[in-house]
């Protein structure tokens, strides 16, 4: 989603992978961005952030929390998870985000006006989606 990420198409079999250069999570000045998105739909209302457990296997720490958009920056400033979570979004299910372990790009859905935003933003580098777009780490690499 920031400058060093790639997007390669291959328009005859409806193929699109995307990479960049961070897997598991969004750099500060994209999460810094995905907020600010997010906040208008999801106002102040508590919102659930789930974690990959991958990185707790063999402790006692929780994966899932809640509170509000404005909280998750600070908690994660706090230093006791080094990445953003694998899932979250607000209570009222008005858009998702997740920053997969495995993936190399964050997916945020919503309605046609949060992702409105997200295309728009000028710190984040986005391609809308449907569900019928295949993205793919195995599609063939442009010649």
């Amino acid at each position: 989603m920031n400058g060093s990420e790639q997007v390669w198409r291959n328009p005859d079999a409806g193929l699109v992978f995307s990479s960049g250069p961070d897997d598991a999570g969004l750099s500060a000045e994209e999460l810094s961005a995905v907020l600010s998105v997010l906040r208008p739909f999801a106002g102040n209302q508590g919102s659930f952030f789930r974690f990959s457990e991958i990185a707790f296997i063999a402790t006692d720490k929780p994966i899932q929390f809640c509170g509000t958009l404005d909280e998750l920056s600070t908690f994660l400033a706090n230093g006791k998870y080094q990445f953003t979570p694998e899932y979250w979004w607000p209570a009222d299910h008005s858009g998702c985000v997740c920053s997969d372990y495995d993936l190399t790009f964050t997916i945020v859905a919503g309605s046609q006006e949060l992702v409105s935003g997200v295309l728009n933003d000028a710190t984040l580098e986005a391609m809308q989606v449907t569900p019928e777009t295949r993205i793919d780490s195995y599609a063939p690499m442009p010649k």
